[in-house]
């Protein structure tokens, strides 16, 4: 993939009207990357309506583990509870169309979002 995930859901969020930014940064002294609570990459708003979305941004094979992992995770189920405020997978590969005119590869997505009834299904399987 040439270009990141982070980067391609930043364009696909812009496109569709929100405004983003960065919700993850670099810890130089532990050499790691951290997320917003642990899960976001990016956050965003719809300036309309007010919706305000926690982006989680991977390859599309990564969307199931990404998705177990915001569910085990008390702030995300806390941040669904209220009706503007939303989580989203965008996974993403490369297309099997082939190439854009600029010979950049085009890109596939998908959109998961997470909602508060995911949260009491995955409490009733567990026990």
């Amino acid at each position: 993939m040439t270009r990141s995930p982070e980067a391609l859901s930043a364009e696909f969020l812009l496109a569709q009207g929100y405004r983003c930014g960065k919700a993850s940064w670099w810890n130089p002294f532990a050499h790691q990357r951290r997320d917003l609570h642990g899960f976001a990459d990016l956050h965003a708003f719809d300036p309309k309506s007010g919706c305000v979305v926690l982006v989680q941004a991977c390859t599309w094979a990564a969307v199931s583990t990404r998705r177990h992992k915001i569910l085990a995770s008390p702030v995300a189920r806390d941040w669904v509870r209220h009706p503007v405020r939303l989580i989203w997978i965008l996974g993403w590969k490369k297309s099997k169309r082939g190439w854009k005119a600029r010979g950049e590869p085009e890109f596939a997505h998908k959109v998961i979002e997470v909602r508060a009834a995911d949260f009491d299904r995955e409490e009733a399987s567990d026990e």
